[in-house]
């Protein structure tokens, strides 16, 4: 995702903060597909995403069956 946004870590900051903040001034769908291979890390940010960002939706997809 953070190439995606071309979003790039300041020193000391993980990728995922890095996108969090970006993503915190924004207004925008968000997009995650094939989540089935990376279930609790997708939920994990989405769960940051959700209390950071209000103007941010997160659209998660799953082939899981």
């Amino acid at each position: 995702m953070a190439s995606v946004f071309d979003v790039s870590p300041r020193q000391g900051q993980s990728v995922a903060d890095a996108v969090v903040e970006f993503l915190r001034t924004k207004r925008m769908l968000v997009v995650i597909d094939n989540c089935e291979h990376l279930l609790d890390a997708v939920a994990d940010f989405v769960e940051r995403v959700e209390r950071s960002c209000r103007e941010v939706v997160i659209l998660a997809t799953s082939q899981d069956r």
